[in-house]
């Protein structure tokens, strides 16, 4: 859904079907986020920070909420490199909050 000044409000809705040792369950996994692109150096860059919250019906709670921010960044017709930092906290496990950074690589054909 465009906003202003060219962002955009993006959302995702999910299920996950689970097989945890032998029992089954489902996660429910709703994302909202912010995202624009535009152009430096001649290459696309679109700028995005989503958060996630997450349903599982093995506990019968929203127990997990996931906040993330980076850049998916052109490097040629082809090729992206996406860095990105993210923090998970969550009720049901140990340790209750996970901080990352990563880098992902993406290739077009």
């Amino acid at each position: 859904m465009p906003l202003t000044n060219e962002f955009w409000l993006v959302n995702r809705a999910r299920v996950d079907l689970r097989d945890i040792d032998g029992t089954n369950s489902e996660r429910y996994r709703l994302r909202f986020g912010v995202e624009r692109e535009f152009t430096a150096g001649g290459r696309a860059v679109v700028p995005y920070a989503p958060a996630e919250a997450f349903y599982d019906t093995r506990f019968d709670t929203w127990n997990r909420q996931l906040y993330q921010f980076g850049a998916e960044i052109e490097l040629s017709n082809r090729w992206r490199i996406e860095p990105y930092y993210a923090r998970q906290n969550d009720t049901r496990s140990s340790p209750a909050q996970i901080d990352r950074i990563g880098l992902v690589l993406k290739y077009f054909r």
